[in-house]
């Protein structure tokens, strides 16, 4: 007759692997569950930093579920070889096993110790074939520990069906072990989502009204003026705005390109200026010089704020800019940067041999370093 502790063991035996196998697994994904929720934070609410309480969870339920995992495993393992549970299989006729492998454990051994040794190895193909043999030293512990489990399982439900013992099922355990942390992290998630959201649209309201104020100075001068409209979605990157001095049909498509990030502040500003080649270079110089004071000027009456008080700047061609332009051919091309006008200026064109109708000739001035 079996006291109620053997009993007990014998239960346990019977639904610890499963519990512990389960408890891996459940690590294992719970950690692709996690970065679904963090890209969800990031794509669908636009939050690119990490929600560390998520994280501490996250950790934390890896930690719940392995270590007891790892607690039971050591806990059936060292039952195997106790006289007790050798004497349970005795007395229910079933034969005293090995456990151990001892073979199989030397093996692992022997691989380990040669994929320790071959990383150390100068040679790249033998520190490839190191990390290899590591790999399937890593595969074949797995291995080793899940044949070990299952293996006493097995013992423990024979004795458990000799000795007429009832087992519970596993399958409502597994079910809440797997619930349990999808659920908690969801909830932890919840809040952090709604936060996400609410500040993306705080930000998309602050850009919206600076939008809409450049947009409708612009429009007081501008015969077309296009934008990122907020209103269609928050774009985490910020949003542009592009005002055309002249229409379409027109041959000077003269513009100013700005962009106004989440704070609410311009944070980019690039004048484009039409070259006529058919014209003076210094009629060139004066038109594109006129359109920029005009293209500033509407900027500056829309009073949006900047991140830095250089792009509302009015921008001058640097002297040496000048210079080349006027002493070289409308198709050699010029970049510079100048640092006393605060902006970077160019001319972009293309060499004389492999211009035709359809390529265009501009000024390109961008404000800031």
């Amino acid at each position: 007759m079996l006291t109620e502790k053997e009993k007990k063991k014998i239960r346990r035996c019977c639904i610890y692997p499963n519990l512990i196998l389960a408890a891996i697994i459940i690590d294992l994904l719970i950690g692709f569950y996690f970065v679904l929720l963090v890209m969800i934070d990031d794509i669908a609410f636009n939050n690119t930093s990490l929600y560390m309480p998520g994280l501490m969870v996250y950790l934390g339920i890896v930690a719940v579920y392995l270590v007891p995992a790892l607690v039971l495993y050591v806990k059936m393992r060292s039952l195997g070889k106790k006289e007790s549970w050798l004497s349970l299989m005795h007395r229910a006729g079933l034969i005293t096993p090995d456990y151990e492998d001892p073979e199989h454990l030397r093996q692992i051994h022997g691989m380990n110790a040669a994929g320790n040794l071959m990383r150390r190895a100068k040679n790249p193909a033998f520190k490839q074939a190191g990390d290899d043999m590591q790999a399937a030293t890593a595969v074949q512990s797995v291995d080793l520990v899940c044949r070990t489990m299952f293996s006493v399982k097995k013992d423990a439900c024979r004795m458990a069906e000799f000795y007429r013992i009832k087992v519970p099922k596993t399958k409502k355990y597994v079910c809440l072990m797997i619930l349990a942390p999808i659920v908690l992290l969801t909830m932890v998630f919840i809040p952090e989502f709604a936060s996400s959201k609410q500040a993306a649209d705080q930000e998309r309201e602050r850009a919206a009204a600076v939008v809409y104020e450049v947009r409708d100075a612009l429009e007081n001068g501008c015969a077309n003026v296009i934008i990122d409209d907020p209103a269609e979605g928050y774009q985490s990157y910020g949003y542009q705005i592009i005002g055309s001095l002249y229409d379409r049909e027109s041959k000077d498509s003269s513009r100013i390109t700005l962009h106004v990030g989440n704070d609410g502040k311009i944070s980019e500003v690039h004048y484009v200026l039409t070259i006529d080649i058919e014209d003076t270079k210094e009629a060139n110089l004066q038109r594109a010089q006129q359109n920029i004071e005009t293209l500033n000027a509407l900027l500056a009456a829309s009073g949006a704020p900047a991140s830095d008080a250089v792009f509302l700047e009015m921008p001058q061609f640097p002297e040496e800019f000048t210079e080349q332009f006027m002493n070289g051919s409308y198709f050699d091309g010029i970049n510079m940067h100048d640092e006393n006008a605060n902006c970077s200026a160019a001319y972009s064109t293309d060499p004389e041999d492999v211009n035709n109708e359809y390529d265009s000739f501009y000024f390109y001035i961008s404000m800031g370093d």
